[in-house]
């Protein structure tokens, strides 16, 4: 199979989803990095199909828990493209490097009590010091300051994964708390946090918030969620499943 033939595997993965696993595998035993070079838009494998991938690339556990997740928020955000997880976790230092040019720092947070709605949230900012250049210490930082925002304004929340260009947290929302209030209350205290934190990369108060942009994209009920996902979900302490 070549990348003419292409067309043939994409229409095979959406109508013939155990056919299109055996090619697959198949194609991946022959050439390992093809598959980091499928870009699929608004498709998601099946979790077979994820075990499959994470079985070829010899993925560790924490990778393999990273991959997945990210399986499942490419059900909420259609232009997340599935397959940029695999390149990001191939070679960290080479993927670091790519991203310093422009850095797209996304935070993704489901809310709901019944996971009705989510949103979208990204912090974007030109990396000028490679000292940086998606550091531990900014993105430790950037989980700490959310996680105590988030608890200030009551609302429970955990970590469930963690990359150099992502955080992902699942946060309850009450019935009677407005998406809209949380949004702003974000985009304020994290544009004054991201001057204050790190003052070295030149961007004022005002510059901060223009680049941190809000956008709604959507929602997910908790009976869409793959069993897989549920099962590590409910491991979490402030993660509550009705």
């Amino acid at each position: 199979m070549n990348l003419e033939n292409f067309g043939i595997l994409q229409a095979e993965l959406r109508s013939k989803r155990g056919i299109a696993r055996a090619e697959l595998a198949e194609f991946i035993q022959k050439d390992p990095s093809y598959i980091r070079r499928i870009e699929i838009e608004n498709y998601v494998p099946p979790f077979e199909t994820c075990e499959l991938i994470s079985e070829k690339l010899k993925l560790t556990e924490e990778e393999k828990l990273i991959f997945f997740r990210e399986a499942f928020f490419k059900r909420i955000d259609s232009n997340i493209n599935f397959y940029k997880v695999i390149s990001a976790l191939e070679s960290k230092a080479h993927s670091e490097i790519a991203l310093a040019k422009n850095a797209d720092f996304k935070v993704k947070i489901l809310s709901g009590s019944e996971w009705k709605c989510a949103c979208n949230y990204f912090l974007n900012w030109q990396i000028k010091d490679d000292r940086f250049l998606l550091s531990p210490q900014v993105t430790q930082a950037a989980e700490q300051f959310l996680k105590r925002v988030l608890q200030d304004l009551e609302l429970d929340c955990h970590l469930i994964a963690i990359t150099p260009t992502d955080i992902n947290l699942i946060v309850e929302i009450t019935p009677n708390y407005k998406i809209d209030d949380l949004v702003a209350n974000l985009k304020t205290l994290c544009s004054g946090f991201l001057h204050t934190k790190f003052p070295d990369l030149g961007a004022p108060p005002d510059v901060w918030d223009q680049r941190v942009t809000i956008s709604t994209i959507g929602s997910i009920q908790k009976s869409e969620l793959p069993e897989e996902l549920l099962q590590t979900l409910t491991q979490y302490k402030n993660v509550q499943l009705r």
